[in-house]
Parts: structure tokens; C-alpha cells; sequence
């Protein structure tokens, strides 16, 4: 079947290929920073005295810069499509969406027996039926991404659609309203809540429920439409990136260790103000790095991203759980040993698992999205 959404290019993009192994680096240090110290804990409040303990709140804030990473390279690649062509969108939810759900279908099998085993319980025949529907979800912390997904999947085409002839001012100022709309009163309510003042209720909130994913996709979608405007001299773009990058995740840092000496068990989430122009400035800086040839190393982790994605968090449960190295998670002080241990291992295993199940036809498709040439199923 032909591809009406056929881009023509020859290469791989170099830059999006750095971009996703970065991203998918601070997802699994993400997780390795939450397996020791528990930010939703308030007995790890006064933890955050000591520099030491601080420190893993810098490592987390550059774990909360992966996922924000992932949605900007989808507005980049997907938002400037022709939908208009016959069988597009078609093409598109069977390509990416149908795909995308039955690989989340399979995992959830896979996910509930391992859960079965870790708990050493039975699999949960009721649970699973509901998970499958989209009616409970999987005691795993990162399956909300998947779902997410799965939901922008869906509606991706008609936003494509929908602002394929709005001019460029335009998308700017949509742009602004979505980043007041997320931004704005999630971050005040933060301060009100460690002041315990009543915190605000933003009545738009049901109608901006999928602000988040769109705002960080649009902005993508933005770099896109100027990613061949010369606008600024790269080193005096270089440094403005620089600058705002530093600021923003000093700030992002700075508020959260405030929070917790103020009492605010706060655990850093996509809502946070200083955490967008942050990601937007790593993104931008990546992005220049002037590579000309495909790295076979960061080619291969770019490949196996979602794969890495889907295995690691099971891999580090396991660890924590039944290798006795990494026992005593979630204690004070932090453990960096033990935490950059997990990261290196369960990033490893993840990849090595992934490159793995990449190699074989049909599975390495269904179970982590990696498409033979000459085999595939969508």
C-alpha cells in the first residue's frame, strides 16, 4: 500500500536521532532518581537541607526534561503532514495509532504477569480486561505516557488539518493561550499550596485537559516552520539558549528545594513555568550540534527509544526488588552510587533487550515498534 504521508528524504535526521537519545537518557535517569528519594515523602522534606540530598533535585529536573524532549520531535515530524490527501489519516491511524495500541495491548499482558510474579500473586484476569479498555491503568509509573499518546494519535490529524492554513502569527498566539493555560495557575497554586492559601480552580480546566501534550507538540511544530529561518547568528543563538537554558533550570531547581524547606512535599511535574523554556533551549541546543554523519551508537538507542521506553521501568522494578544491591530504596541521604548503578544497568539491559527483540520480524514490530523494510504488519 502506498504511503500518502510519504516524506522524501534519503538520511535519517542526525539531530532528531541526538535529540531522542538524550530524551530517552533523562527518562531512565528520571526513574532511577525516584527510585531513591521519594519526593511525595514528607519525611525527606528536611533531606533537602544538605547539599548532597539537593542534588537530587537537579538530576531529577533533568529527568523531567525527556518527556517534553519526545513531544516536541512529534510536533516536528508529524504536525506539518498533508492530511488532505486521500487515505491520509487512514494511513495514519493504522501506521501509527492501531500500531501503537496493539503494542500497548500485548505489553499489558506482559506487564501483568510480570507484576503477578513480582507481588507473587495470581495474573489479574478483571484488572487486566480493564486496562485493556482504558478503564483502570497498570501499576507502572510510566504507563501514562502511552496512553497519552495513544489519545494524540488520534486527534493529531485533524489539529494538522486544523491549523494547516493559519498564519504563522496565529499559531503564535495559540501558542501563548495553551502556555498561560498550563503554566499559569498550576504554578501559582504551588506557592498557595506551601502558604496552605486556598488554591486557585481554573474553570477552562475540562476544556484544556489535553493542554499539556499540545502545547510542547505545537511548539514543535513551530521550530519545524523555522528551522531553516536565519533569523538570529547561530553563536548569538547559541548563547541566548544557553543563557535561558541555565536560568530556567536553575529556577526549576531552585523552587523545588524552596518547596520542600517550606514544607511543600512537591514532586516537579509538565505544569511547572520554568520547566518549558528549559526543555525548548535543550531541544534548540541539540538540535545545532553540527554532526554530519550517523553515529551507528546514537542511530541504534534512537531506533530502540520506545523499546528502551517500554522495558526499563520493569527492569529497574526488578533490581530494586531482587537483586539485594539496590535494597533500601527511598532513604535518606540519597544514594548516588546505588542510583547511577541502576541507571547504567537497567539502561543497558533495556537496550540490549530492545536491540534483541528489534531483530526479529513481526516482534520487533509489535512488541517495540521497530519496522523491518521488507516485513512489517502496518
Amino acid at each position: 500500500m502506498s504511503n500518502p504521508l510519504a516524506v522524501k528524504q534519503n538520511t535519517r535526521n542526525i539531530s532528531l536521532d541526538i535529540i531522542r537519545c538524550v530524551a530517552i537518557l533523562f527518562v531512565v535517569l528520571n526513574h532511577s532518581v525516584e527510585s531513591y528519594f521519594n519526593f511525595l515523602d514528607k519525611d525527606t522534606l528536611l533531606s533537602t537541607d544538605s547539599l548532597r540530598d539537593s542534588g537530587s533535585l537537579i538530576l531529577y529536573t533533568f529527568g523531567r526534561l525527556g518527556v517534553p524532549l519526545f513531544l516536541f520531535i512529534t510536533g516536528y515530524l508529524l504536525l506539518h503532514r498533508d492530511f488532505d490527501k486521500p487515505g491520509a489519516i487512514k494511513h495514519f491511524w493504522i501506521h501509527n495509532l492501531l500500531s501503537l495500541i496493539v503494542t500497548w495491548e500485548i505489553w499489558l499482558i506482559l506487564y501483568n504477569y510480570f507484576l503477578a510474579y513480582m507481588n507473587d500473586t495470581v495474573f489479574d484476569v478483571n484488572m487486566w480486561v480493564r486496562q485493556m479498555l482504558f478503564v483502570d491503568e497498570i501499576k507502572i509509573t510510566h504507563n501514562w505516557y502511552i496512553t497519552m499518546i495513544i489519545a494524540v494519535y488520534f486527534f493529531l490529524p485533524f489539529i494538522a488539518k486544523g491549523i494547516k492554513n493559519v498564519a504563522k502569527p496565529y499559531l503564535y498566539i495559540m501558542l501563548g493561550v495553551c502556555l498561560a493555560t498550563l503554566f499559569v495557575v498550576p504554578s501559582i497554586n504551588i506557592f498557595f499550596s506551601t502558604f496552605e492559601i486556598d488554591t486557585l480552580n481554573l474553570r477552562a480546566t475540562p476544556v484544556f485537559i489535553a493542554t499539556f501534550p499540545v502545547t510542547f507538540i505545537l511548539a514543535g511544530h513551530l521550530f519545524y516552520l523555522n528551522k531553516d529561518k536565519k533569523y538570529i547568528p547561530i553563536g548569538l543563538r547559541i548563547l541566548i539558549d544557553t543563557v535561558v537554558f541555565a536560568v530556567s533550570f536553575a529556577l526549576t531547581v531552585y523552587f523545588q528545594v524552596y518547596f520542600h524547606k517550606n514544607g511543600n512535599a512537591y514532586m516537579l511535574w509538565y505544569t511547572f513555568f520554568a520547566l518549558f523554556p528549559a526543555s525548548w533551549c535543550a531541544f534548540d541546543l541539540l538540535h545545532m550540534i553540527p554532526f554530519k554523519k550517523n553515529i551507528w551508537l546514537i542511530k541504534r538507542i534512537s531506533i530502540c527509544s520506545f523499546g528502551i521506553y517500554l522495558t526499563h521501568r520493569p527492569i529497574q522494578m526488578y533490581l530494586e526488588q531482587k537483586v539485594s544491591f539496590f535494597y533500601q530504596t527511598n532513604v535518606i541521604p540519597f544514594n548516588y552510587e546505588k542510583m547511577w548503578i541502576l541507571f547504567a544497568a537497567s539502561f543497558a539491559l533495556s537496550y540490549g533487550l530492545s536491540e534483541g527483540l528489534a531483530a526479529i520480524p513481526i516482534v520487533g514490530e509489535l512488541l517495540v515498534r521497530v519496522r523491518k523494510k521488507k516485513i512489517h504488519l502496518f
